[in-house]
């Protein structure tokens, strides 16, 4: 009955005024949601050639509706919540976001100095996790937020100076390749390994993730990531993002983020909202 809905919703969207456009000789096409064009045998296909760890693929295809319904909605969102920055995929010099706020300008946060920016939709989800936060008593330190990429390249300078290149090169990021030039991401509390364990971190590791906010790098996958472990580093991808890495990523933005970035150009193919 409901691959028999979703092609009657399908034939709705495409604006079809007859079964023949999408049954043949009174059969139902089988789509496996009503956002995307993919039947189970598309489905499992396009999964098996995303070079995925098996397990992650099996969640995939078993569960490939809740799959694509995030999908929908990620599709809706702001694409550039998801871009992929790190060491090999850059920001240009002069990407800035157009809807930074600067924090001083807002009476609820708790900042460590003045001329903190986020983007609009992070101020928001950062709001809500603060507010959150507070009544239950931990008030959450924004220690630093959006890095102009000159900014960033006078702050990996400073460590290359201080540790030389090899050491900086696992805490600081080249400008161009910091997630904080997208004005998504929060550093909060001392920002060093003093803030591991701390009765904030524990309580950002608990709920972060139900206000759109992940870790970026984890500890144990420095070899992934490029980084040390930073227990107080978390980018905004939206709540949809931060499910979808939880259920089928492991809970690793690293896997999330190099997943869309090279896969998500063919999964929009078979997205029906592409057409609204």
């Amino acid at each position: 009955m409901r691959q028999l809905i979703y092609g009657i919703l399908l034939m709705s969207l495409l604006g079809c005024t007859s079964k023949e456009t999408i049954f043949a000789e009174d059969e139902v096409v089988a789509y496996l949601s009503p956002y995307f064009t993919f039947t189970t045998h598309s489905w499992q296909a396009f999964v098996e050639e995303s070079a995925l760890h098996e397990p992650q693929q099996r969640r995939m295809i078993a569960d490939g509706e809740r799959f694509l319904a995030l999908a929908h909605v990620m599709f809706r969102s702001d694409e550039s919540l998801l871009w992929l920055v790190d060491k090999q995929h850059f920001l240009p010099a002069d990407y800035a976001p157009n809807d930074l706020i600067k924090l001083d300008s807002l009476v609820w946060p708790r900042v460590n100095r003045a001329g903190h920016e986020l983007r609009r939709e992070s101020v928001n989800a950062l709001e809500a996790m603060h507010q959150q936060a507070v009544r239950e008593g931990t008030p959450l330190l924004v220690s630093s937020t959006y890095r102009s990429y000159s900014r960033q390249q006078d702050v990996y300078a400073g460590w290359v100076r201080q540790l030389g290149q090899v050491e900086a090169d696992r805490l600081s990021a080249k400008a161009g390749t910091s997630q904080h030039q997208l004005g998504t991401v929060v550093d909060f509390g001392s920002i060093n390994a003093s803030f591991t364990g701390t009765k904030m971190q524990q309580w950002l590791e608990k709920h972060a993730h139900t206000y759109g906010f992940s870790l970026s790098y984890p500890n144990g996958y420095e070899a992934e990531t490029g980084y040390d472990y930073e227990s107080w580093h978390y980018r905004y991808l939206g709540r949809e993002a931060l499910m979808m890495q939880r259920e089928f990523f492991d809970d690793l933005q690293f896997q999330l983020l190099t997943f869309w970035h090279y896969r998500h150009a063919e999964l929009q193919t078979f997205w029906l909202g592409k057409q609204e």
